[in-house]
C-alpha cells in the first residue's frame, strides 16, 4: 500500500488602504474572477486606448487592483464620474454595491437581486442605476441610495444580460440572449419599447449578444456576440436601423463585455481570460493580454469624456423633478415612478400606498382557510420571509387569476362554489357557479375569457364564460378522476391530469377534441400540473413515485427534476422558476440551471400554489375577438378557427359550430378550404411526403373529416434496403434515410421533432420504428419513420447513452452509458430494466447484439481501451482486443464473413477481428490529421463509414480496404452513427459518440455561485496604488500562466526549477500613487491529505485533470500538462479538464491525442498505477501518475 501525503498552502492576501484620493482617469476598469481561489477584484489599466494598446504590444502591462476580496464574484460594473462612484453587482452574495473614490467607503445599494444579475448601467445625468436580472427576467431602476427601486421592464424578457443607458436621449438599451436573441430599447421608464434587431429576422446580425456600449458622440450602439464571434454596431440616431459588422475574431470563446474610448474598443473574453484592445479605425491592429487565472467579466472605460453633462441641469436634479420617490429621464424631460408597494397618483408625481392584494410578482398559497402571498424572489430577500394572508374563511382547492380583469378565481370547498373577487382591498367575493361537486383544478383562458375546471365527482371537464354563463360539459368520455388542469391560450391547448383507474396526463384542443395522451402507465399518480408557456413544457408532481417530472408538449423530452417526501398538491411557473409546496415548505426550482435555489417555511399547509406573473398573460389576436367569433354563446379558439359551443342544456337559440382540422400530421388543407360541416376540401402533403389518395375530404357534423387524415400522405422512402445516419447539426439534430439501392444514394431527412444530438441508431423491422439515443437530451427514443408515434423509451438514470442495440427477436433494447459506466437492457415495452455489466468499464461506447450466437459485443475507449464480448445476460465476459487501440468508436458485425469491424477515432484506422480464426487485421489507415471516423456498417462487398471531417459517406472494399471514395450527397455537418436495414431483415450495426461539451460556458455568476460556499463575507478593500506588473515577451498576443504576488518593491523572478513543467509569470505589488497605509495579512493553511490506494472500478478519463508534484512541499499543487505512462515509458502531454480544447480545432467531446515525449532526466516514477487488479492511487484530484524531481 502506498500512502501519499500532499500539503496545500493557501495564501490569503487582504489589503486595506485608508483615505485614498479621487482617481481622475482615464483608465480601463473591469471586474475579474479567479475560480481556483474564489478571489474577485475590480482592476484597472491606466491610460488612453493608444497607451494601453502600446503596452500590450511591448508586453509591459500594468494592472492596478482597485478593490479585491475572497469569496465574492464581482460581475457587472459601471460608474458615475462626476460623483466619483463605482457600482458593481455581486451575484454570489446577491447584492449591488457602490464604492466612493473620494472616501473609500463601500456600501450596499440593493440586496435582493438574484444570482443572475449580469448587466448594470448608470444614468449619470439623473443619478439612477439600472440592472438586468436574467433569473426573474426583469430590469430594475434605483436611485444611488437604493431606497427607491422600481421594475421598469417585466414582460417579454428571456435572459436579459448587457445593458446601456443614453441619458441625453432618455433611452435604455439591452440585449436578450433567450431562445430568440435580440437587442431592444425603451424610454428610461420602460415605455415605448422597440426591438432593434432580432435573431428571428436577422440571424447574421445577432446570435448570443452579451455586452453593450454606446458611443455618445456618434450615437452608435455596439455589442459583442459570442455566437457570431463578432463586434456588431447599429446607428441609434435614425429611424431605420442599419447594422454593421465591425470586427470578427475566431478565437473569441465567450466575449462577455465591451467598452470603448475615442480610438479603441476593449473586449473581455471570460473564457480565455483575454482583454482585447482593438483599433476602431483599423481593426486589424489589435492585441490582447491575459492576467494569470483572473478572467474578466464586466468592463467599462472610466473617463470624463464618456460622461459629459449637458449645459442645462437635469429636471431630476432640481427638487427631484417634483417626484415623491423616483425621477427618471425621458425624451420629453422626466417621468415620476414609485417604488415597490406604492402606486403613482393621478397627479403623476405623488406616490400612494398600493392597496392591491398582490403588489408586484408574488407566489399565492391557498391553505385550509386562507389565501396568502410571498414574494417570488423570497430566496434572495435578506429579511425573514413571512406569508401575508389577505383572504380568510375559504378553502381554495383550486385557484387562478385574470390579470387584465384584476380578478382572482377560486373553488371554495366549503361552499362548493367557484367564486371570484377583485384583488383590491375591501372587495367581496362573487359566486359565479354554485352546487359544484368536487373541483380539484381550474384554469383561465384570458384570450377568449373562458374558464375550465375539472370535477372528479361527475368525471367531467367543464367550460363556461368567466362570469359563469353557458356552463357545459366539454369532456366526458374516457375520463375518471381528473385533477389538475392548465390552459395554453396562445397555442390553443388544454392539459389535464387523471388519477383514476388508468392514470394519465393528456392534452387536447381547447374544444376538447384531438386528444392525445402525453404520459401514462403504471406507477403514475399526477396530483398537480403546471405548464411553462415560454418553453412549452409541462411539469407534474407524482405522489406515488415521490418525484417531480417534466415533458415537452410534443413528448420528445422527458425528465425528473426533483424528488419529494410527501404529496404535492400545488405547483406553478414564474419565468425561470418552478414553485411547489409540500407540508409547510415552499420550494423554488430554477428550471434553466436545474437547481433548487432555496426553500422557505410557511405557517399554513398549502393546498394550492399560483405564481402571479404580470408578464404571463399577454394579449394576442384570436378568432374569438370580433363578435364572439360569430358564436351565440361559447366561442372556443382552435387552430382550425372559432368553434361554437352551447350551454347544457342546449338553448333553442344557440347553434353549435364545429370545425374540421386544417392541419394534420403530414400535411394540411389547401388555402381555399372551408372547414365547416358539409363542405369538401383538398389537401397538400408536406415535403418528402406523397399522397395516398386523390379524393377530396368531406367535413362532417362532428368536426371530423370523412377520411382518416393519418392515411392521406406517406413518407416517400423505400424500405427494401436503406441506411440510417445520425447527424449533429449547428442548431439541431437530424436522422437521414438513404436509399442503399439508389445509384446516387438519394436521401430523405426523417421528420422527427425535437432531435438534438442523435448518437446511436437502430431499427426495429417488426414495427418499422427507428430508435436513437440523444446525448444532449439524455434520452433513448423511438418513432415511426414518418415521425409519428414518437416516444421516450428511457430517460431516467441515463447520462451519456453512447451506444444502443436492438434484440428484435426477444424484444429487448441494450445500451451503453459512458456517464454511469454501465451496460443495461430493458424490454421494449418498458419492463424489466437491468444492469448487465458494471465494473472495469471506463468509457463503454458501441454495442451490438448477435441473436444467432447469443452474444453482445462492445467497445471501450477509456484509459485501457478494449473490445469485449459477453453473453446477452452479461455473463461469460471476455476481452477480444486490448492492444494498439486509441478510441475504438464504431462496431459492426459482418455475419457473412464472421468478422467484427471497428473504427478508431484516435488512430484514424479501420480494422477487423476474425471471430472464427481469432485473428486481427488492419484494413484502412485514413488520410488527414482530423479524420475522426465515427461509425461503420457493411453492405454487400463494401464497408461504409462516417467521418467527422467529411460531409459525405465514405466507402471501401470490405475485403481489401482499397478504393476509398466519398459517396452520396454532401448533407452532413457532423455525421455520427450509420446502419443498414431492411423491412425484411436486420443487420447488427452500432456506433456511439464522445461526451458532449458546450463551447459556450454558462454564465459565470451561476457557475461561481455553485463553486463558492461561504457563511461570511471577507472584508472588501478599496484602494489605489496597488499595482501588478506583468512581465511579457513583447509579442502582440501575451498570455500568463501564473501570477505570483510578492510584497517587495522590485520585480522578483520566480525560480523556474521549483516547478514541474509549469511556467510562472512574476508580478509585483508595490507602492503607487495615492499613498496610504498597507496592511498585509498572510494566512498560511497547510492541509495534509492522506490518499489511500483502493480498488477502482473506473480509471481516470483522458480529459481528467492532471497534477504534478512540486519539490517544494509548501507550494500548492499546480495543474500540469504532463503525465507518465508506465506502459510505454514516456511522458505524454495531456490537457487538463479546464483547458479549452473543445473549440473548432478539436472534437467537441474528446481531447486531442497525446503526443509522446521523452522522460526528462530529472524525473523518476514513484509508483505504477497499474497492477493485475487494476488498482490505482485515489486522490482528491485524479492522477495518472505522480512525478517527483530527483
Amino acid at each position: 500500500m502506498l500512502h501519499q501525503w500532499r500539503c496545500m498552502v493557501v495564501f490569503l492576501l487582504v489589503v486595506h488602504i485608508v483615505g485614498i484620493a479621487a482617481v481622475p482617469g482615464p483608465f480601463l476598469m473591469w471586474t475579474g474572477y479567479n475560480s481556483l481561489t474564489a478571489w474577485s477584484a475590480v482592476m484597472r489599466i491606466d491610460g488612453v486606448g493608444d497607451t494601453i494598446y502600446d503596452t500590450m504590444l511591448q508586453g509591459d502591462v500594468r494592472a492596478n487592483i482597485l478593490l479585491s476580496n475572497f469569496f465574492s464574484v464581482k460581475a457587472g460594473i459601471a460608474y458615475d464620474y462626476s460623483e466619483g462612484l463605482v457600482f458593481w453587482t455581486d451575484p454570489l452574495h446577491k447584492v449591488v454595491y457602490k464604492a466612493s473614490f473620494n472616501n473609500g467607503a463601500v456600501d450596499p445599494v440593493y440586496s435582493e437581486i438574484s444570482n443572475s444579475v449580469e448587466g448594470i448601467a448608470v444614468d449619470w445625468i439623473n443619478n439612477k442605476l439600472y440592472w438586468t436580472d436574467s433569473s426573474y427576467n426583469w430590469i430594475m431602476v434605483s436611485d444611488y441610495s437604493g431606497d427607491n427601486v422600481h421594475t421598469v421592464v417585466h414582460t417579454g424578457l428571456d435572459r436579459p444580460r448587457g445593458i446601456a443607458v443614453h441619458p441625453i436621449q432618455g433611452q435604455l438599451y439591452w440585449c436578450d440572449l433567450g431562445d430568440i436573441a435580440k437587442i431592444e430599447k425603451s424610454n428610461l421608464n420602460g415605455d415605448e419599447r422597440e426591438t432593434i434587431v432580432s435573431e428571428s429576422e436577422n440571424v447574421e446580425f445577432v446570435s448570443r449578444p452579451n455586452g453593450l456600449t454606446i458611443d455618445y458622440d456618434e450615437n452608435r450602439l455596439y455589442w459583442v456576440d459570442s455566437g457570431l464571434k463578432k463586434i456588431m454596431s447599429v446607428d441609434i440616431d435614425s429611424s431605420f436601423y442599419t447594422v454593421r459588422e465591425i470586427f470578427e475574431e475566431e478565437t473569441f470563446i465567450f466575449p462577455f463585455d465591451i467598452t470603448l474610448d475615442q480610438n479603441f474598443f476593449f473586449v473581455g473574453d471570460q473564457n480565455t481570460g483575454r482583454i482585447w484592445a482593438i483599433d476602431r479605425t483599423d481593426t486589424e491592429s489589435n492585441s490582447f493580454a491575459t492576467f494569470g487565472t483572473v478572467n474578466p467579466i464586466g468592463m467599462t472605460y472610466y473617463s470624463e469624456w464618456r460622461q459629459e453633462k449637458p449645459q442645462t441641469e437635469s429636471n431630476c436634479t432640481i427638487n427631484n423633478g417634483g417626484c415623491d420617490q423616483l425621477c427618471v429621464g425621458d425624451p420629453g424631460g422626466h417621468v415620476c415612478l414609485c417604488k415597490h408597494g406604492f402606486m403613482l397618483a393621478s397627479d403623476e408625481s405623488s406616490c400612494n400606498v398600493d392597496n392591491h392584494h398582490v403588489p408586484g410578482h408574488q407566489v399565492l398559497l391557498s391553505t385550509e382557510d386562507s389565501v396568502c402571498r410571498i414574494p417570488v424572489d423570497f430566496v434572495h430577500v435578506t429579511q425573514p420571509v413571512n406569508e401575508v394572508c389577505f383572504i380568510h374563511g375559504i378553502q381554495a382547492t383550486a385557484i387562478d387569476y385574470n390579470y387584465h380583469q384584476d380578478m382572482l378565481y377560486v373553488y371554495d370547498n366549503t361552499t362548493k362554489a367557484i367564486r371570484r373577487t377583485s384583488l383590491r382591498e375591501g372587495e367581496q367575493f362573487e359566486d359565479i357557479l354554485t352546487n359544484m361537486s368536487s373541483v380539484h383544478g381550474l384554469a383561465i383562458d384570458w384570450l377568449a375569457n373562458n374558464i375550465y375546471w375539472t370535477d372528479s365527482g361527475d368525471q367531467s371537464i367543464y367550460i363556461s364564460k368567466l362570469n359563469g354563463l353557458y356552463k357545459t360539459r366539454l369532456i366526458t368520455a374516457n375520463i375518471d378522476q381528473p385533477r389538475g388542469i392548465a390552459v395554453h391560450p396562445d397555442q390553443k391547448l388544454l392539459f389535464w391530469a387523471d388519477v383514476g383507474s388508468t392514470p394519465s396526463i393528456q392534452k387536447s384542443s381547447l374544444s376538447g377534441r384531438q386528444r392525445e395522451s402525453l404520459v401514462s402507465g403504471e406507477g403514475l399518480y399526477p396530483t398537480a400540473i403546471s405548464i411553462d408557456i415560454i418553453n412549452n413544457r409541462l411539469y407534474w408532481a407524482d405522489s406515488y413515485a415521490n418525484k417531480i417530472e417534466f415533458i415537452t408538449f410534443d413528448a420528445t423530452q422527458r425528465g425528473v427534476i426533483s424528488t419529494t417526501s410527501s404529496t404535492i398538491l400545488g405547483m406553478s411557473i414564474f419565468q425561470d422558476h418552478l414553485y411547489w409546496a409540500e407540508d409547510l415548505m415552499v420550494t423554488d426550482f430554477d428550471h434553466v440551471t436545474g437547481d433548487i435555489t432555496g426553500t422557505t417555511e410557511v405557517s399554513g399547509r398549502p393546498i394550492g400554489v399560483l405564481a402571479f406573473d404580470k408578464a404571463k398573460q399577454v394579449l394576442t389576436p384570436g378568432p374569438c375577438d370580433i363578435q364572439n367569433g360569430g358564436c351565440d354563446e361559447l366561442c372556443i379558439p382552435t387552430t382550425a378557427g372559432a368553434e361554437c359551443l352551447c350551454s347544457d342544456p342546449k338553448s333553442q337559440t344557440c347553434t353549435p359550430v364545429a370545425r374540421c382540422p386544417i392541419h394534420f400530421f403530414s400535411g394540411s388543407m389547401t388555402d381555399s378550404c372551408i372547414n365547416t360541416p358539409g363542405y369538401t376540401c383538398r389537401f397538400d402533403c408536406n415535403e418528402y411526403f406523397v399522397p395516398t389518395t386523390v379524393s377530396s375530404l368531406l367535413c362532417q357534423q362532428n368536426g371530423e373529416w370523412d377520411i382518416d387524415t393519418d392515411s392521406l400522405c406517406k413518407l416517400d422512402i423505400s424500405l427494401e434496403l436503406f441506411l440510417l445516419v445520425g447527424d449533429t447539426q449547428s442548431d439541431s439534430g437530424q436522422i437521414f434515410h438513404i436509399n442503399a439501392l439508389s445509384p446516387t444514394l438519394e436521401y430523405v431527412p426523417l421528420p422527427l421533432i425535437g432531435v438534438r444530438n442523435p448518437i446511436a441508431i437502430d431499427f426495429d423491422y417488426v414495427t418499422n420504428k427507428v430508435y436513437w439515443s440523444d446525448a444532449l437530451l439524455k434520452t433513448i427514443n423511438r418513432a415511426s419513420l414518418d415521425g409519428s408515434n414518437m416516444e421516450i423509451v428511457v430517460s431516467v438514470e441515463l447520462e451519456v447513452p453512447d451506444g444502443i442495440a436492438l434484440d428484435t427477436v426477444n424484444r429487448r433494447l441494450y445500451w451503453t452509458d459512458t456517464g454511469t459506466d454501465r451496460i443495461e437492457r430493458i424490454n421494449l415495452d418498458g419492463t424489466d430494466r437491468e444492469v448487465l455489466v458494471i465494473g472495469n468499464l471506463d468509457q463503454p461506447r458501441a454495442i451490438i447484439v448477435d441473436n444467432d450466437e447469443g452474444f453482445i459485443y462492445w467497445s471501450d475507449w477509456g484509459l485501457v481501451p478494449k473490445i469485449e464480448q459477453a453473453n446477452t445476460d452479461g455473463s461469460g465476459r471476455r476481452t477480444l482486443v486490448s492492444s494498439d487501440l486509441g478510441w475504438p468508436n464504431g462496431l459492426t458485425h459482418d455475419k457473412t464473413d464472421h468478422k467484427l469491424f471497428w473504427c478508431d477515432a484516435s488512430l484514424d484506422t479501420i480494422e477487423y477481428y476474425d471471430l472464427v480464426g481469432r485473428t486481427r487485421q488492419r484494413l484502412i489507415t485514413l488520410e488527414g490529421d482530423d479524420a475522426h471516423p465515427f461509425s461503420l456498417t457493411v453492405v454487400g462487398e463494401f464497408i461504409y463509414w462516417t467521418q467527422w471531417d467529411k460531409t459525405q459517406l465514405q466507402r471501401a472494399d470490405k475485403s481489401t480496404g482499397s478504393n476509398v471514395v466519398s459517396v452520396g450527397h454532401q448533407i452532413f455537418e457532423r455525421p455520427n452513427d450509420i446502419g443498414v436495414f431492411s423491412s425484411s431483415f436486420s443487420t447488427t450495426t452500432v456506433a456511439s459518440t464522445t461526451k458532449q461539451r458546450t463551447n459556450t460556458p454558462p454564465p459565470i455568476m451561476t457557475t461561481v455561485a455553485e463553486e463558492v460556499e461561504t457563511t461570511e463575507t471577507t472584508r472588501t478593500a478599496l484602494f489605489s496604488g496597488h499595482e501588478t506588473l506583468l512581465q511579457t515577451t513583447g509579442e502582440s498576443s501575451t498570455s500568463f500562466d501564473n501570477t505570483v504576488l510578492t510584497t517587495t518593491d522590485s520585480t522578483t523572478k520566480t525560480d523556474d526549477s521549483s516547478y514541474a513543467k509549469v511556467s510562472g509569470t512574476e508580478a509585483v505589488i508595490g507602492g503607487g500613487a495615492g499613498g496610504g497605509v498597507v496592511v498585509i495579512v498572510i494566512v498560511i493553511v497547510c492541509v495534509a491529505v492522506l490518499c489511500k490506494r483502493r480498488k477502482a472500478t473506473r480509471h481516470p478519463a483522458k480529459n481528467d485533470e492532471m497534477y504534478c508534484d512540486i519539490q517544494d512541499p509548501i507550494v500548492p499543487t499546480s495543474p500540469c500538462k504532463t503525465v507518465y505512462d508506465p506502459k510505454v515509458g514516456n511522458v505524454q502531454f495531456v490537457y487538463p479538464a479546464d483547458s479549452n480544447y473543445n473549440t473548432d480545432e478539436f472534437a467537441p467531446s474528446a481531447p486531442p491525442a497525446p503526443v509522446p515525449q521523452p522522460i526528462p532526466d530529472d524525473y523518476t516514477t514513484i509508483d505504477n498505477i497499474y497492477d493485475n487488479n487494476y488498482e490505482m492511487p485515489v486522490t482528491d484530484n485524479p492522477t495518472y501518475m505522480s512525478l517527483r524531481r530527483e
